[in-house]
């Protein structure tokens, strides 16, 4: 993994509060990343992707940078969302638009990214 996952413009307390948030969600739950949660269901959120989305995606979603699309901003994600689960797996997984593939963490299994995916359409449904 890259130092700070890859966001050197994160500070050491961010990282720390992301880390922490991790050790809480696999210590509490007791099941590892992909564990407990079905991967590319669509359906719903999981405390995996919740973890997923705030330490590897959540620096562009939450602020809009480079033109991602905020998820609190549920008319940005409206056509997105008409396009179906798969559509979007396969943008997150593979990049689109300014988007790399796997948002720029290429150590992210693709499970790891539908859970993310699964996340953020739960937020904004």
């Amino acid at each position: 993994m890259p130092a700070k996952g890859g966001h050197s413009q994160l500070s050491k307390d961010e990282v720390k509060k992301a880390v922490d948030y991790i050790i809480v969600q696999v210590s509490d739950a007791k099941v590892s990343p992909t564990k407990g949660a079905t991967a590319g269901t669509g359906q719903g959120a999981s405390p995996e992707g919740k973890a997923t989305y705030q330490a590897m995606c959540s620096s562009c979603h939450d602020s809009g940078a480079l033109g991602a699309p905020m998820v609190t901003d549920k008319g940005a994600w409206k056509a997105r969302v008409a396009m179906g689960p798969q559509a979007l797996y396969s943008s997150a997984i593979n990049g689109v638009g300014a988007m790399p593939a796997k948002g720029g963490h290429p150590q992210l299994s693709a499970d790891e990214v539908k859970l993310a995916v699964d996340y953020m359409l739960n937020a904004v449904q």
